[in-house]
This record gives C-alpha cells, structure tokens and sequence, in this order.
C-alpha cells in the first residue's frame, strides 16, 4: 500500500504531443533540473502539510515518506506503509479494543518478558481477554494540548528511599545520594489520566560534557478486556492528511508551463 507522484519529463512532454530529442543536450539538461525542481518543491509541500497537520503521528507519516531520482529525468515520491497511508488517506472510526486485544505481540521488560502481552483470565465462570496498555505521559512538554496533564503530574508526590515524598518530577536517589535506575515511584492522584503514574530513571554518560544525566519516563497504564464497556476506546477516525491530494492541483500545471517553455 502507497501513495506515489511521479515526475516523468518524458511523459509530461509526450501529453504535450512534444519529442525529447528535438531539443539540444543544453535545453533538456535545463528542462531536466526544472522538473525536478518542481517535484523536490512537491515534496517539500507535503512535508511541510504533515509537519503542520499532524502531532502525535507526524514522524509515523515522515518515515513513510521518500523522494527518489529515477535516472535523468524522472522523480518519484512514495509514501510507503499501511499506517502512513491510512493517515494520508483517512479512515472510519473503529473500536480500538478489539483491534489490540488481536494482537500477537510478546512483553519487552519486566517479570513478564517474553510473554504474550494479551493474557487470558483464568477464571472460569467468566473467561476473557485483557491487556494493559502502557501511555508514556511528557510532564514537560510544551505541547498545549497536553498543559493541563503535565501540569498535574508536576504536583504529584511519591515516597522516596528515605521515606520522605517528594516532587515525582525530582530525580529519585539511594540513601548514598545517587541517582536510582529502573521502576523508581509510583505516585497517585485523583486525576484518572495520571493515577497510578510510575517514574522510571536511567543515568548515562552525556558524551559532550561528560557528566552523568539522568532521564525519566513516565508510564501509567489501563486495563482492557473484551468483556468491558468499549465506548471508551472508540477511535473517532480521521478524514486524512491528503497532502498529495493538495500538492497534486499545480503540480501538472506547472509541469505544462515548464514543458511550453522549453519548446517554444
């Protein structure tokens, strides 16, 4: 599955019922780099489409997206891959619990590594699937959309290895004073976004200044079976980026305007 635009100078020149070959070596050298000059000014459109429209999907779409020369006088951009593709083209809402509880992917970290993330419950009078699914929360984001919720985790405390609490944003340290790595707290909060929000630590070396730095991650996560209600986790859908759409309406103009000028 891909969105595609190429750029033929040949096809272009040939709707134009115009021949390649009646142009000198110089002419065509130069009608060459127009085209392909209008085909990176394309890309570069619909990069820039995706980098204003999308948020949490931008680089999802980007990594998708290429540009490729084809020979001296032929352009392509693909937008490869199911995900980036749906996202351009948009899709209808649909229940996200089903599609995760179909998942065959297995446990990364933790006492369940290797294991099947999708569980089965072992009680017999109601047998059901069910998964915890992990959100990553950026306390520090400048994004507003999120303002409020980082807001609230800035204010959240949990108990630290002296037993005292403290600010959950605060690096969490060993009785020694060095920093903890791995599941560092677990902090509660009435806010049902963040309850139950655990910190994470790692400290690396920064290669630049050669100082220990130590980052935190910030997960909570939410239970899913398919013996709940799903209303909350109906995706709404999304009507699509269609960013080649848009690129697409000058695109033959300007290639005819090209064309007629080189063969004047």
């Amino acid at each position: 599955m891909a969105s595609k635009f190429t750029f033929s100078v040949k096809k272009s020149a040939e709707k134009l019922k115009k021949n390649l070959d009646s142009l000198s070596p110089l002419l065509e050298k130069e009608l060459n780099q127009a085209v392909g000059d209008v085909a990176a000014a394309t890309y570069a459109e619909i990069t820039a489409t995706a980098q204003s429209d999308l948020s949490k999907t931008r680089q999802d779409y980007l990594k998708g997206l290429s540009f490729n020369k084809l020979g001296e006088n032929a352009f392509l951009i693909t937008l490869d891959g199911e995900w980036a593709n749906m996202l351009e083209e948009g899709f209808p809402s649909y229940n996200l619990t089903e599609k995760l509880l179909k998942s065959n992917k297995t446990v990364e970290v933790g006492r369940r590594s290797g294991m099947p993330w999708v569980q089965d419950s072992k009680g017999e009078e109601d047998p059901h699937k069910y998964a915890y699914v992990p959100f990553q929360r950026q306390p520090m984001s400048k994004d507003p959309k999120v303002k409020d919720m980082g807001d609230a985790i800035k204010e959240m405390m949990a108990v630290n290895a002296q037993g005292r609490n403290q600010k959950l944003t605060s690096v969490f340290k060993d009785t020694g004073g060095n920093p903890l790595e791995g599941k560092v707290a677990t902090a509660k909060s009435d806010n049902p976004l963040v309850d139950g929000l655990v910190k994470y630590q790692k400290t690396y070396q920064n290669e630049k200044t050669g100082k220990n730095t130590t980052q935190s991650i910030y997960m909570n996560y939410r239970c899913i079976s398919d013996g709940q209600d799903v209303s909350p986790w109906i995706h709404p859908g999304f009507s699509g980026l269609n960013a080649f759409d848009k690129a697409s309406k000058n695109v033959e103009k300007h290639l005819e305007t090209i064309i007629k000028h080189f063969f004047k």
